[in-house]
């Protein structure tokens, strides 16, 4: 729904499979973006959030809101490789009205 945070989640491992734990210091790579929407979108209406869940070392939340009806794409990405199955779709439905 227009307006409402939307949640993906990643699970952070090396190539062998071991969790990679949270180091503020350090840029694991992982970016992420949103393609698509109605015409004339650039992306200024979607905020975009990703941090470590707490509690769970490795995984990452990244938080979205789109405030635009529309067929979105999210590509996740670390160090520039698509996550398997990137691109994810979203459809983003109107939201309803307030009638005040």
């Amino acid at each position: 729904t227009a307006g409402v945070a939307g949640l993906f989640l990643v699970d952070m491992r090396d190539a062998y499979g071991n969790t990679v734990d949270f180091d503020p210091g350090v840029d694991t790579g992982l970016r992420s973006r949103v393609f698509g929407g109605p015409a004339g979108f650039n992306g200024s209406e979607v905020r975009l959030i990703e941090h470590y869940a707490e509690g769970n070392d490795g995984l990452v939340e990244g938080l979205y809101v789109l405030t635009a009806a529309g067929a979105y794409s999210v590509t996740v990405t670390i160090d520039s490789v698509p996550l398997t199955g990137a691109p994810f779709d979203i459809l983003v439905v109107p939201a309803s009205v307030d009638p005040a």
